[in-house]
């Protein structure tokens, strides 16, 4: 059990999930003899940290309990997996506004004062996640129809690792 973190919100079980996608994209990337065989792995693992990033602007949990659970699930220092019956399947009251992986979308959802704050830090974001659109279905799903376009795993890695810098400095604004 993870203690201390029984009262943190869903808000920082999402970032605390998007971080350890994160931290299994930076190993996968740091492996420079092996890299050019993981761009898929890690254009996925990033840009499924970049979505979770930008929802955790706007999740809300259904209960504190499922929170601290999924914190436990997310969080790369967990000495045990749970069982499976108590494996967390969360359920969310709202995360507002699905988006079915699009980070334009996810991004448009994001309240303007706080697409404000992060243009500031980075004024090229917005048109960033536009090339990234569709960088997570193609990473994926690499033989479906339309997933045909090159895998920008730099640009989702460097765009992940903004972000989480980005919670890392102003999360408890956001709290």
């Amino acid at each position: 059990m993870n203690a201390g973190y029984h009262n943190h919100s869903a808000q920082h079980v999402v970032v605390r999930c998007a971080d350890s996608y994160m931290k299994a994209a930076n190993l996968l990337i740091s492996n420079n003899e092996q890299r050019a065989s993981f761009t898929m792995p890690i254009c996925n693992l990033s840009t499924h940290a970049i979505e979770l990033y930008l929802k955790a602007f706007s999740v809300i949990a259904e209960r504190a309990d499922l929170a601290d659970i999924a914190f436990q699930s997310c969080d790369v220092d967990v000495e045990e997996e749970p069982a499976l019956e108590s494996w967390p399947y969360l359920i969310y009251s709202e995360v507002k506004h699905r988006t079915k992986h699009s980070l334009v979308k996810a991004w448009c959802k994001v309240d303007a004062q706080i697409q404000e704050a992060v243009l500031l830090e980075n004024p090229e974001f917005k048109h960033t996640l536009s090339k990234l659109e569709g960088a997570f279905i193609a990473s994926r799903y690499p033989f479906e129809q339309n997933s045909h376009k090159p895998i920008p795993y730099g640009l989702a890695f460097e765009t992940a690792r903004f972000l989480s810098s980005y919670w890392n400095r102003n999360g408890e604004v956001y709290s």
